[in-house]
């Protein structure tokens, strides 16, 4: 009897092993299932009220609720809200606003956002749109603006709409009977605006108020719209931050074996089990294992494996020609075309000098071939590489220190319409009238572009002046891009998943910190990190937070159970804190142990030299000024980083003699006719800089000031 029940248990044993084995076995090959995004209302600040569609009352919006077309979202005084749609576009709404939803829709590649302002301003960074049926467009009043991937403002403020192009291209049109096609459209580039009457007749347009343009210019800016506009530029750069890591992450390689792993090879025996099991459903699947392929040559790229990684990518070439020549190519290319095309939009901000820009053009070329059935698609798709060179160019200034690299962009731009012109001289009789429109304006707005790229740099001092380009943009031309804290508005993380057992590989020794205790089961599910501040000055301090996330979507503090590495070097960590010695590029790894298993993510962080006063100047710049008359005198300081900010009642006023005073910030002329110097000085830190103007005293009124 003790016999039987021995080899019972030990056949129950055996049969329960094998059950694990199998279980083991299957799970390598299993993808994990996609959360749909959704057009969600984050409240950044204040009071903000909804009305549902076909409602009258309004209702206290919750942090995060999903918004409908018809939906009516309002802010207070004070208050100030963002709708996030679909990861792919982010609108900021200021105070006093009134936005009305009028159209959503996320399908494939296909991404459709539409709204209303009735009052205030608004705030867009769109994504790169991937196909001629996208479309992002904002109306106020009989003003449309529509735009393929771009940052803009737009104002209602009753008298007038106001528009105000940060990047890429916007198109102005009045709206009419046939939206698609409206008559004669303006077109605004970045570092343009526009102001329109309510009935869109356009009153005038000019010169985007940036803070790289010349003092003159800058006199007409009003300092609060160009605080508003630098808040929504830190806000940009973390909402691509955060769209990029949520991209990558959706590519599914975190819950992959990674190539340069010894289960590797048993891992695709596991997934061509999946798909010889899974039917008609294998193109949906084998797109997933490509993009899981494309992410894990992503974070090869990352981390310095570049020869296995561009060995995987050219395999992953191959198998994309191999399905889209089989039986089931109109399938592969639907599930494909999805799958690519977020891999393409985690790069949209990759530069030419950056470890993964050849990554990035291949993903160009190899979404260009899954519409190769479409002439008018095909012409849209690679037109988006234009797009891509044209906004890498953008992204340099004058102070950029390999000019060439401007000049290589260019020519690449110039090449690349050309050869546009030309395929579109053979397509654009046999396609649609509408999507013939959309390709002949888009290649309106990047001639546009480039032409104003070209004055841009046609202004740029000559070597050794250290201006910066006017009219430039002031992002900056960082090679990395890093997290943000989850605290001030629209700072959410970004987040790159590497393979829950094997951490980042580096040619240096990483600088790793020990988690202050052993976790027991927290039941994780995914962790993600973030740094403040970023991008971080040499000398910083930089905060480091993990945040952990449980499958029923409860979140905690992990960071005193997280070991962090540094690759790179460049600083040292001491218990959750950074600290920085040198310029350059890291990458911050944060491995969380939770029972058995391991999670691990990373955070590239941009290290600068520290921000310094590089000069002051004085404004109104001199000039003739009769007796006894006064004027009032502002000072602005200019920083490395190219920021600049009002000083005035920070500085110290003296004359060169008696003939005039100051009196506070303003000058008052005596009654002798002469010439007298006004000089402001200024201290900041260990650093004091002088600037000075002159004014001519003169007994009858002359001429007005320079």
């Amino acid at each position: 009897m003790k016999k039987r029940s021995a080899i019972i248990l030990a056949i129950l044993a055996g049969l329960l092993f094998l059950a694990l084995v199998i279980w083991w076995f299957w799970s390598l090959g299993s993808v994990s299932a996609q959360v749909p995004p959704k057009l969600q209302l984050a409240v950044e600040k204040g009071t903000v009220l909804v009305t549902k569609a076909g409602g009258q009352n309004e209702e206290q919006a919750k942090d995060g609720m999903e918004l409908k077309p018809g939906d009516r979202v309002r802010t207070d005084q004070g208050s100030m809200a963002s709708i996030m749609a679909y990861g792919r576009a982010e609108s900021r709404l200021d105070e006093k606003t009134i936005v009305t939803i009028s159209d959503n829709n996320l399908s494939g590649t296909t991404f459709a956002m539409r709204w209303k302002l009735d009052a205030g301003r608004v705030w867009s960074r769109v994504l790169r749109l991937l196909d001629l049926d996208s479309v992002f467009e904002g109306q106020s009043s009989q003003v449309i603006a529509t735009v393929r991937g771009t940052a803009f403002a737009m104002a209602n403020d009753n008298q007038k709409v106001s528009l105000m192009v940060e990047h890429a291209g916007v198109r102005e049109a009045t709206a009419g009977p046939s939206p698609t096609l409206r008559t004669k459209p303006e077109f605004i580039v970045g570092g343009q605006w526009m102001d329109l009457k309510q009935t869109g007749e356009v009153i005038s347009r000019g010169e985007a108020p940036t803070s790289t343009l010349s003092d003159d210019i800058r006199q007409r800016i009003n300092l609060e719209e160009d605080t508003w506009r630098s808040s929504n530029l830190d806000a940009d750069q973390a909402f691509v931050d955060q769209a990029k890591g949520d991209l990558i992450m959706s590519l599914g390689a975190a819950h992959g074996v990674p190539p340069d792993s010894n289960l590797y090879t048993v891992a695709l025996w596991s997934e061509n089990f999946h798909l010889w099991l899974a039917g008609k459903k294998s193109p949906a699947l084998r797109s997933s294992y490509i993009g899981r392929r494309l992410e894990y040559v992503y974070d090869l790229i990352l981390r310095g494996k570049s020869g296995l990684a561009y060995q995987m990518l050219s395999q992953t070439d191959k198998e994309v020609d191999v399905v889209l020549s089989g039986d089931q190519s109109d399938e592969y290319r639907t599930n494909l075309k999805n799958v690519v095309g977020r891999a393409l939009l985690a790069v949209t901000e990759i530069d030419p000098n950056d470890s993964l820009f050849r990554y990035k053009l291949d993903l160009e070329d190899m979404y260009a071939h899954l519409w190769d059935n479409d002439p008018a698609q095909t012409f849209y798709a690679r037109s988006l590489s234009v797009d891509a060179r044209l906004d890498e160019a953008e992204r340099f200034t004058c102070q950029s220190e390999n000019q060439d690299q401007i000049k290589e962009a260019i020519n690449a731009v110039e090449q690349g319409m050309a050869r546009q012109k030309s395929d579109f001289d053979n397509i654009k009789s046999s396609i649609k009238d509408e999507h013939r429109s959309i390709l002949t304006e888009k290649m309106q707005v990047q001639t546009l572009r480039l032409d104003y790229l070209n004055r841009r740099l046609q202004a740029c001092p000559k070597a050794g002046q250290g201006a910066q380009v006017p009219g430039a943009s002031a992002t900056s031309t960082a090679q990395t891009t890093t997290t943000q804290p989850t605290n001030p508005p629209n700072q959410q993380a970004t987040t790159t998943p590497t393979s829950p057992t094997n951490p980042p590989a580096t040619n240096r020794t990483p600088t790793t910190t020990k988690p202050t205790t052993n976790p027991t089961s927290l039941g994780l599910v995914k962790i993600e990190l973030y740094a403040q501040p970023s991008p971080a000055n040499v000398g910083d301090g930089v905060s480091l937070y993990v945040k952990g996330f449980k499958a029923d979507g409860s979140s905690l503090d992990v960071s005193k159970l997280a070991t962090f590495q540094i690759i790179g070097g460049l600083g040292s960590i001491i218990g959750t804190t950074y600290q920085a010695s040198s310029a350059g590029s890291v990458t911050i790894v944060a491995t969380v142990s939770d029972a058995a298993k391991q999670l691990t993510v990373r955070a590239p962080l941009t290290i600068n030299q520290a921000v310094t006063l590089s000069r002051i100047t004085i404004s109104p710049t001199g000039g003739s000024i009769s007796f006894g008359q006064s004027r009032s005198l502002s000072v602005t300081a200019y920083y490395s980083s190219g920021f600049s900010k009002d000083v005035t009642s920070s500085v110290k006023w003296s004359t060169s003699n008696t003939l005039g005073s100051m009196s506070g910030n303003t000058f008052v002329a005596g009654r002798t006719a002469g010439s007298v110097d006004v000089t402001a000085q200024y201290t900041e830190g260990n650093k004091t800089l002088d600037s000075l103007i002159n004014f001519q005293i003169v007994s009858v009124v002359g001429t007005n000031l320079q």
